[in-house]
């Protein structure tokens, strides 16, 4: 399993973001958990679409399910984006500051992380995604004073 580090550190941050903005923290959680989880998605080498349709989003709890494998590569976004839709966004009340999970439950993602893919290099999916997240996130607290 990818583990993120620093998970605290990134939390604060993003509570500090929330109230210099005057935005409640769950809402800023839910828009950079969609953009981790998009970021992740897109940088997922496609072959038979099978890696990147796998992805969840959840609050609270992970979703270590697995779809069936897509007929073609091209479904592999769209079955992704239904995933993000199914997180049950209406759940998170204002104020809620949840444990969000990006999973992935393939037995080979890890490998793919680890760079054994010809289409992408070592974190290519997830740690550099994280990475240009945490840089935004630095560079708005930096705007921000």
């Amino acid at each position: 399993m990818i583990r993120v580090t620093n998970q605290r550190e990134f939390d604060i941050s993003l509570k500090k973001i929330a109230k210099k903005i005057e935005v409640d923290a769950g809402t800023l959680v839910r828009k950079v958990a969609f953009d981790l989880f998009n970021g992740v998605v897109s940088r997922t080498p496609v072959d038979t679409g099978w890696a990147r349709s796998s992805w969840n989003i959840a609050f609270r709890t992970p979703d270590l399910s697995v779809p069936p494998k897509p007929a073609s590569g091209g479904e592999s976004a769209a079955i992704a984006a239904n995933n993000a839709q199914e997180a049950k966004l209406d759940q998170i009340k204002a104020g809620d500051f949840p444990t969000v999970w990006i999973t992935n439950a393939l037995d080979y993602i890890e490998y793919l992380e680890a760079g054994h893919s010809k289409q992408a290099g070592k974190g290519f999916m997830v740690q550099r995604t994280l990475a240009e997240t945490r840089a935004d996130v630095n560079r708005a607290l930096k705007a921000l004073g």
